[in-house]
């Protein structure tokens, strides 16, 4: 880690943990480092004087520190999604800001639009025209922003070619559960499964509360349950990730996985 001297401690703190407790590859520490390098300086020429064509590598980020990082909102992903959207994954493969943008579009109610199953993945340029017709899409979205969100990643060709599959959303108010999910297929041959924060409902703030106290509640048994069906027919990598509750639940998921799927 001694090379990155040029980030946050912030940044350094991230990548340490990845390379030293979740044991990534140092190739892939290298390119969240130069991944979140960038999207740092990006961030840092958006909020600041600087005359909006200065070179991203003229532009210093040690003094970003944890509540600029906090201060992050949609509209500066969607900014950075303008920016960087025409790059394919496959030219730059996944970094962590995509999978923050994958997480937030969780959000989303697919219903109808995208499978239950494994067997008929559909893109998300598809699910979005689709959703965009729908006469009851503002009541799917948990704010406005998350289908301004989906129409700039269905445009872009960095994201609109993405397939979506096994798409699961339940609200159980007797068991005080509330649990979404859905996959998205790489262009790798890999996956990633993204977790559905807290929603709108009384029932799933209920679930927040009693995962203050409760060993377990039933949003993580299914998330457990979820990546496991997955992993079943799925051959390749798969990463989890999910905002707020999401968060928790992909993490919930990778910790309670059979040895052989957690490797």
């Amino acid at each position: 880690m001694k090379k990155y001297t040029d980030i946050p401690q912030i940044l350094r703190d991230f990548l340490t943990y990845h390379e030293n407790i979740k044991g990534q590859s140092p190739r892939t520490i290298a390119e969240y480092y130069l991944d979140l390098r960038m999207f740092l300086r990006f961030m840092k020429l958006m909020r600041s004087d600087m005359p909006i064509h200065t070179r991203l590598d003229d532009i210093p980020i040690k003094d970003i520190d944890l509540d600029f990082v906090r201060d992050v909102t949609t509209s500066d992903i969607f900014d950075f999604l303008l920016w960087r959207g025409d790059l394919s994954l496959t030219a730059v493969p996944l970094n962590p800001v995509d999978t923050l943008i994958l997480s937030e579009l969780s959000y989303i109610g697919f219903e109808g639009l995208v499978s239950e199953d494994f067997l008929h993945p559909v893109p998300l340029k598809v699910a979005a025209e689709a959703f965009a017709a729908l006469p009851d899409r503002e009541d799917r979205d948990r704010v406005k922003q998350d289908g301004a969100l989906l129409a700039a990643c269905a445009q872009a060709p960095r994201f609109g070619d993405l397939k979506l599959c096994f798409y699961r959303s339940e609200l159980l108010p007797q068991l005080q559960s509330q649990f979404a999910a859905v996959t998205w297929l790489l262009p790798d041959g890999g996956a990633v499964i993204t977790y559905r924060g807290t929603d709108l409902t009384i029932t799933g703030w209920k679930e927040d509360f009693n995962m203050s106290f409760q060993p377990c509640v039933p949003a993580q048994e299914k998330a457990l349950w979820y990546l496991e069906a997955f992993a079943r027919v799925h051959t390749g990598p798969i990463r989890l990730a999910g905002h707020s509750k999401g968060g928790n639940l992909a993490v919930y998921a990778a910790a309670k996985a059979q040895p052989e799927l957690q490797e």
